[in-house]
This record gives C-alpha cells, sequence and structure tokens, in this order.
C-alpha cells in the first residue's frame, strides 16, 4: 500500500508541475503583448537636416543619451493611403540618414524610442514630408557678371540671383536658368528660350513660352542638346537637387549637381557650374524689341535701336535731347556679361556702336541718360 500510496504521490506532483509549467508557457505572450505596447515619450525637435536624390537626413534631440530607436517611414499609394515601406530597428546616435528614399510621393516617418531591443514605443514622433517638385519654366532673369559658387550641394539662397550655366565646350553653345526654390518647389527657369540645351521632364517636353509649365515629381531633371537630332543621343546628363533646412524645418539653403550616379552619365563634352549674381538685367514690359522700355515723357522716351543688326548698333536720339548730350551706353551678352561700356557725346541723330566682333544671338543693351533708363533686348544676324 505504501508504494502505491508514494507512486500516486509521485505522479500528482508530476501532474503539478507540468501543469504549472504549462501556465507559465500561456502566461508568457501576454507579457510580451504588455512588453509589445510599451510607452515612453518621443523624442524632441525631429526634424530633417537634408533632402535630395534618393535621401533624407534626420536629426533630433533625444531624452536620454543612451536611447535607441525604431524608424519607420511611409509612403502614400494610388489611393493616397500611407503604406509602410521600411523599419529600421536599433537605431542609435542622435542623427540618421535614410538612403533610396522616393522624393517623388509624400513620405511620413515615424521615430519611437526601444523599450528594449526591437520593441518601440507605442508614441513616436512623427513627421511629415511632402515630395520634392521641380517646376520646369521659361523667363529667367538675366544675371550680371554670374560666377561660379564654391560649392554646388551647399548654396546660400540669400543671394540675388542663383542658377547654373550648361556649355557645350569648344563651342558657343550654353544656356543659362535661374533657380528658385519656394517651400518644397524648385522652380528651374530658363534665361534664354531661343538657346537649344534645354531641361525636359519624363516625355522630353520643355517650356517654349511664359506660359507654359512643366511639373516633375521628384528631385531630378534631364538635359538635352535640341542641337542633336537623336532624342537618345542629345541626352546630356542629368541635374539633381537637393534642399537644406534649420531646426525649425525652414529651407535655409539648396544645392544642384551633376547626378553622377545617372544612367547615361553626364557628357564629358558639356560642362555644367552652378553660378550666382549680385545683380540682374530687368527687362521693361515691351522690350523685346526696338523701342522696348520707355519712360513716359522723358528725355529717352523717343530713343529707339535698330533690331535687329549686323555690324553696328545704330541708336536714334531723341528730339528732346540736346547737344552736348552724354549717353551711358552698356551691352551685355545673354548670360550677363559685360561686353562694351560707352560714355558717348550725343551730336547726330543717331550714333553707330561698331560690334562686328560679336558673335551671333542674343544681347542686352543698356541705355542710361542722367536720371533715366532704357532697356533693349536685340538679336545679331
Amino acid at each position: 500500500m505504501a508504494k502505491i500510496f508514494n507512486s500516486v504521490h509521485f505522479m500528482c506532483v508530476f501532474l503539478l508541475i507540468c501543469i504549472g509549467q504549462s501556465m507559465a508557457m500561456v502566461k508568457a505572450p501576454q507579457s510580451l503583448a504588455i512588453a509589445s505596447s510599451c510607452t515612453l515619450p518621443p523624442v524632441q525637435n525631429l526634424h530633417v537636416t537634408s533632402r535630395g536624390h534618393g535621401f533624407v537626413s534626420l536629426a533630433w534631440t533625444p531624452n536620454f543619451l543612451e536611447d535607441e530607436y525604431t524608424l519607420t517611414y511611409f509612403k502614400k499609394n494610388e489611393n493616397l493611403e500611407w503604406v509602410p515601406v521600411d523599419t529600421i530597428f536599433d537605431v542609435s546616435n542622435q542623427t540618421y540618414t535614410i538612403w533610396g528614399i522616393d522624393q517623388s510621393t509624400d513620405l511620413l516617418i515615424h521615430l519611437a524610442t526601444n523599450c528594449s531591443p526591437m520593441v518601440p514605443s507605442t508614441t513616436p514622433a512623427v513627421l511629415e514630408l511632402p515630395k520634392i517638385i521641380l517646376d520646369l519654366v521659361v523667363g529667367g532673369r538675366i544675371p550680371v557678371n554670374p560666377v561660379p559658387v564654391s560649392d554646388c550641394s551647399n548654396i546660400n539662397l540669400e543671394q540675388h540671383w542663383l542658377g547654373f550655366k550648361v556649355s557645350k565646350n569648344n563651342t558657343s553653345i550654353f544656356s543659362l536658368f535661374e533657380v528658385v526654390l519656394v517651400d518644397e518647389v524648385f522652380k528651374i527657369k530658363r534665361v534664354q528660350n531661343s538657346n537649344t540645351i534645354v531641361a525636359v521632364d519624363g516625355t522630353n517636353s520643355f517650356p517654349i513660352i511664359p506660359s507654359d509649365l512643366y511639373k516633375i515629381s521628384g528631385s531630378r531633371h534631364r538635359v538635352r542638346d535640341l542641337s542633336v537630332n537623336d532624342p537618345i543621343l542629345s541626352t546630356v546628363g542629368y541635374v539633381e537637387y537637393n534642399i537644406l533646412y534649420n531646426l525649425y524645418g525652414i529651407p535655409i539653403g539648396a544645392g544642384w549637381c551633376i547626378d553622377s550616379d545617372s544612367d547615361p552619365s553626364w557628357k564629358s563634352e558639356y560642362t555644367f557650374t552652378a553660378m550666382k549674381a549680385d545683380q540682374t538685367v530687368i527687362i521693361p514690359p515691351g522690350g523685346s524689341g526696338t523701342g522696348g522700355g520707355s519712360v513716359n515723357g522723358g528725355t529717352l522716351t523717343d530713343v529707339q535701336v535698330e533690331n535687329p543688326f549686323t555690324d553696328g548698333i545704330k541708336i536714334f536720339g531723341s528730339k528732346k535731347m540736346g547737344e552736348g548730350s552724354f549717353l551711358d551706353v552698356t551691352l551685355f551678352d545673354i548670360s550677363g556679361s559685360e561686353i562694351q561700356i560707352k560714355k558717348i557725346d550725343y551730336e547726330n541723330d543717331y550714333i553707330e556702336i561698331p560690334v562686328n566682333n560679336l558673335n551671333r544671338g542674343f544681347y542686352i543693351l543698356h541705355i542710361n541718360h542722367e536720371s533715366e533708363n532704357r532697356v533693349f533686348k536685340l538679336q545679331k544676324l
């Protein structure tokens, strides 16, 4: 009987131990569920420091220096719903750069403090970023004596004129583009719409008249040379754009450079130069031909300039100008570089400035008399 009792006792203890272990195993997922739904304060001041073609750089202020984080970013689908793209666990430090970002869509970023490894808090810091847009237009301002910037990827936006020049080496073929950043929209304004080097969208379209507007969702555009007939061989390369921000998410700088990773790559026979200028040529309404830019009632009101011209620029004077009057005449090329500066003693009915050494193309003529100014846009045949 004692042996039977001991055997029964042993089996009961064994069963109790097994049941206890089973209950512990049942309770374990509940404890994990509690851990996975933990709440910790989100980081402070999550913001973008820079973003451009394929990347977004972030920074934040941690609550504790030893904290680690889980970063998840989302983009909008066709139904404008946020869908997760990727999650990065165990992010340390106070900065992080996400690579492979598609800037042609809105982005949503969650940064959650980890309660334990790979277990993020349910109260993340949230940052929403609109897509970058490039507007291709014409009508850019003409810079006066533009100079190259020191770093095309970090350009101070507090400049009077900013843009870039694309030129074909050992030829007179080039185009100037003014670049203006408004919020997350870059406006790329071709300065002279008769030049053959153009910025194009994904369908090879480009603006011709001021009312034309071609939008690109993303942070780069292609450059073509229309003097090359083949639509593929005419590709010069790609220009990519980036934005630099302060702690408050306000753009304080930007960049536009050659996209060295593009396919096809930038052609070596063309030169890209990011540029800046302190002044621009202002052409008043009507200033695109002879007599443009009138000043009503002034001594220059009746002044006219022969346009187009060949060997010389003829300036026909005003009856209101007396003998001994002086005209300050400045000629610019279409890139804004000064070509000639003359102080002319007006004595005859017209003045001719010899310019037979100039290449064919477009030029800007400034005429100044005392406090009055006239501006003419001219073409040499």
